[in-house]
């Protein structure tokens, strides 16, 4: 039987480490930005941490909950990673 959690937090972990890189690349954007970009990419670098940061601690939370609350607490991830994805390519978006 397959087991859908762990396919669930591997396409999860997957998704975290991409959006470590994205969120690299706007920081090194920043770095090379004219001054009066600058600080809108650090702010959105700041946000996107904070989200990231935020979406993998919750990750660690449900690959560590037991079955009857990772329903629950996948809700939670959902949310977290949709609002994340979202803002990343919102920001591309807005940047490019």
């Amino acid at each position: 039987m397959i087991d859908k959690r762990a396919l669930y937090t591997d396409k999860l972990k997957r998704n975290i480490d991409k959006w470590n890189e994205e969120i690299n690349n706007f920081e090194a954007r920043a770095g090379q930005a004219k001054a009066d970009v600058q600080a809108e990419y650090l702010k959105q670098v700041e946000g996107f941490k904070t989200m990231h940061r935020e979406l993998d601690l919750k990750s660690v939370e449900l690959r560590k909950s037991g079955k009857a609350a990772w329903a629950e607490l996948k809700t939670g991830v959902d949310l977290a990673r949709r609002a994340l994805g979202e803002s990343i390519e919102a920001a591309k978006a807005k940047f490019n």
